[in-house]
C-alpha cells in the first residue's frame, strides 16, 4: 500500500495560516464550524510542510 503525503490547511480572519497533515474528514469538519476560518484548502499532495504552506498561501491570496 502506498501512502500519499496529504496536507490541508486554512486561512484565519487575522491573515494567519494553519497547515495540517490530512488523516480524515473529521478535522476539516471541525474547521468548517469555526467562525475565525475564512478559507479552507481541501486535501492536496505536498512534499513537506514548507511546500504545503506555500500551496495554501498561493491558493488563498
Amino acid at each position: 500500500m502506498v501512502y500519499k503525503n496529504l496536507w490541508w490547511g486554512f486561512k484565519r480572519c487575522n491573515d494567519t495560516y494553519q497547515i495540517n497533515r490530512y488523516y480524515g474528514d473529521k478535522d476539516i469538519e471541525k474547521a468548517r464550524q469555526s467562525w475565525e476560518i475564512i478559507e479552507i484548502v481541501e486535501p492536496f499532495e505536498a512534499k513537506d510542510w514548507q511546500d504545503a504552506i506555500d500551496i495554501v498561501v498561493k491558493i488563498t491570496k
